[in-house]
Order: structure tokens, then C-alpha cells, then sequence
């Protein structure tokens, strides 16, 4: 709103952009957001921050700058500057023996994302023909919407039940050998 308490934009000219910087003083790229709606102002900002301003052993506070200006013929220019916190890196160490391992997205997500969680296996050089996975999750955070299989496989069954999903595979696709999986 402006000091009138007015909702409408001005569009023309207007620039917002985000950066976001830790305390190191490492600076991400900058991001332009997506343009002001001309009744609300509301736009979209997101910036994909590089793995350079995150510390691998723990939390790293910083800043996320937000620069709302106007080019040509008006001079106004607001940065508005609030601190952050950037989580540590996540580390996922691979399986050197036999078993499976689950692998999550490694940035936040947010109500109404979709989040793809694979599940991967190490067979130790044993052919994997049959084999069963049951997930567990919170179902008052995550819902399960699907699931696809490698087509080295034949046709996966599923059973769902609230906060699980069971998954039972047993055989191979047509035409695929043992030394293919």
C-alpha cells in the first residue's frame, strides 16, 4: 500500500530483484521476480542458491535482500533486508554393500509442493529380481500421489494406507536378463 493506503501498482519501470548473502559474505546470484500484480503489487520471488553458501558441518545465518526500484523518469529505490538461516548440506553416503536407501530432495519445500523421493539398491552383484520396500511418513505433512518403477521390472503391486506405502515387485520385464539388474 502507499502512504494513501492505494493497492494499485505502478508497473512501469519497476524492477524487483532478490539476493541472498552468508555471513561470510559469499553473495548468491540475484534474481529478478516475477512482475507486480497492477491491483495487489504482490509478486513471485525465488532464487536457486548455489551449494557454495552452505556450510557442510552446521547452519549458516545470512541475508536475503529484496531491491524494489523504479527506472526512468522516477527515483524511487527500497531495500528491504532480513536475516536467514541457510540449513547445512545434506550428506548422503552410498551404500558400499548389500540394501536399499531412500533419497530426499536437499532444499525446503513448501505446502503443496511435489517432492520426488527415489529408492535405490545395492545388490552386492547379486541379481535383483523380487524385492519389497514399505515407507513410512507423516501423514499429516506428506501425501503419496504416485509411483513409477524401472521398466527393468514387470509390474509393481502397491498397497496404500494412511502414512504408508507398500510396494512389492516380483520378476522381470520380457526379455530383460539377471545380468541387467
Amino acid at each position: 500500500r502507499d502512504d494513501a493506503g492505494r493497492t494499485a501498482v505502478d508497473r512501469s519501470g519497476l524492477s524487483v530483484r532478490l539476493t541472498v548473502q552468508n555471513s561470510a559474505g559469499v553473495t548468491s546470484s540475484t534474481a529478478l521476480c516475477s512482475s507486480a500484480g497492477s491491483v495487489s503489487g504482490a509478486a513471485t520471488c525465488s532464487l536457486a542458491v548455489g551449494s557454495g553458501l552452505f556450510d557442510a558441518a552446521s547452519p549458516e545465518t545470512g541475508t536475503a535482500t529484496l531491491l524494489v526500484s523504479y527506472s526512468g523518469g522516477s527515483s524511487f529505490s527500497e531495500t528491504l533486508v532480513t536475516p536467514v538461516t541457510l540449513a547445512q548440506v545434506p550428506t548422503y553416503t552410498p551404500r558400499t554393500t548389500s540394501g536399499m536407501a531412500l533419497s530426499f530432495v536437499a532444499s525446503p519445500r513448501f505446502s503443496g509442493d511435489a517432492i520426488t523421493v527415489t529408492l535405490a539398491a545395492h545388490t552386492g552383484g547379486d541379481a535383483l529380481v523380487a524385492w519389497q520396500a514399505q515407507i513410512n511418513f507423516d501423514s499429516s505433512v506428506l501425501q503419496f500421489s504416485s509411483f513409477s518403477l524401472s521398466s527393468l521390472y514387470s509390474t509393481a503391486t502397491t498397497s496404500t494406507d494412511t502414512g504408508s506405502v507398500g510396494v512389492l515387485v516380483n520378476g522381470l520385464a520380457s526379455g530383460v536378463t539377471d545380468s541387467q539388474v
